[in-house]
């Protein structure tokens, strides 16, 4: 990517309802932080927009995508945040509706066994295993070296951690990147 060329990013932040409800706020914040830290501008749900500004329905989905599909000449790559279980098909659905044909990263948040009761409980890393399956059936079909270069470039340095996300630190490690491409 042209050093001259700034980064967007469509950032869908997963949810499911029946999880906390702070989870979904901290991951969200955590998020914007880093990316505003790296200069990476995001394409992202307003909190008004649907519940946290997350997508867990049909009806979810189709904002998310108009948005992208609205923004679709700025965005470089699409971010699916998950710091609960999320939901799938939602986020799917997002990216099938928005016709996007980018490099698309999948992030989850892991529960932290010091704290893991029912209001921090998370399964992230299991959504995340559902959401790649979705893609998958949905037609995406695997480019993890392309998608990795481009969200290396895309943090242009070391990896930051994240608050809440001691494991992950956001697009860190390849074995955590289910990583998938249109």
């Amino acid at each position: 990517m042209p050093k001259d060329r700034s980064i967007t990013l469509g950032v869908i932040v997963g949810n499911r309802n029946f999880f906390p409800d702070a989870l979904v706020t901290e991951g969200r914040r955590d998020v914007l932080e880093i990316l505003a830290e790296r200069g990476i501008e995001p394409v992202i749900l307003d909190e008004q927009s649907t519940k946290l500004g997350g997508v867990e329905t049909w009806e979810d989905a189709k904002k998310c995508a108009a948005l992208f599909d609205e923004q679709r000449h700025r965005i470089n790559g699409i971010l699916v945040v998950l710091p609960n279980f999320g939901d799938e098909k939602g986020v799917a659905e997002t990216i099938k509706l928005s016709g996007l044909n980018v490099p698309i990263l999948i992030q989850a948040y892991p529960d932290d066994l010091t704290r893991f009761s029912l209001d921090r409980r998370r399964d992230a890393f299991c959504g995340k295993i559902s959401v790649c399956n979705n893609l998958y059936q949905y037609g995406s079909r695997s480019a993890l070296q392309n998608s990795i270069r481009f969200f290396r470039r895309a943090m242009h340095s070391k990896p930051t951690s994240m608050t809440g996300c001691s494991a992950t630190a956001l697009m860190r490690r390849r074995s955590n990147a289910g990583i998938h491409s249109n």
